[in-house]
């Protein structure tokens, strides 16, 4: 029986010896990993949500370039104020090419008022021609390249029996505020 005795003292100090080691090293070590797994999991949340921000500003880099692209387009169709003599211009040039004579044009300031970055310029013209011309002018002056609105046409006779025509043009040209920028208001509402 003693050797019994003996070999359960024994077993049961090597029993105590591995758990004091476990507790020593080993618990320290398990302590030690499960901060670096917690470490490991935030690092990776945080690396997640910094691949969200760099979409996020691929994608404002893409609208940026199309918003560029469309500001190049508008700045074609729209006047710009320093346009509105060259347009005055452009317009009795083209009643002369299409056989007409102008007989007045007066622009007329922002005749409504807008919001935003378009405003409308008025342009009223008076032309003397025949019907025919007339009307060809009007197809001229629609497929100009800058945004335009025929608002009103009048004809009249221009002399009893005479075969030649009045006829007096409303016109409204859109222009572009020229300290318009809409990619500044873009990257305002897209803010990281």
């Amino acid at each position: 029986m003693k050797i019994k005795k003996e070999s359960f003292l024994i077993i049961l100090a090597l029993l105590i010896t591995v758990v004091l080691l476990y507790q020593i090293f080993i618990s320290s070590q398990v302590e030690c990993l499960k901060s670096l797994y917690i470490q490991y999991k935030s690092q990776k949340e945080l690396l997640g949500d910094r691949e969200k921000k760099l979409v996020v500003l691929d994608s404002l880099k893409e609208t940026n370039l199309e918003l560029q692209e469309k500001l190049l387009l508008l700045d074609a169709k729209f006047l710009k104020r320093d346009g509105v003599t060259s347009c005055l211009k452009e317009l009795s040039t083209l009643a002369g090419k299409t056989g007409n004579v102008l007989l007045t044009i007066s622009p007329v300031e922002q005749e409504r008022e807008t919001e935003g970055p378009i405003k409308e310029y008025i342009i009223r013209l008076k032309l003397k021609g025949q019907y025919a011309n007339i009307i060809r002018f009007l197809n001229e002056l629609q497929s100009q390249e800058e945004l335009l609105i025929v608002d009103g046409l009048e004809m009249s006779v221009a002399q009893e029996g005479a075969p030649t025509l009045e006829s007096q043009f409303k016109i409204t040209y859109f222009i572009m505020d020229e300290e318009f920028n809409p990619l500044e208001d873009k990257a305002e509402e897209n803010k990281i």
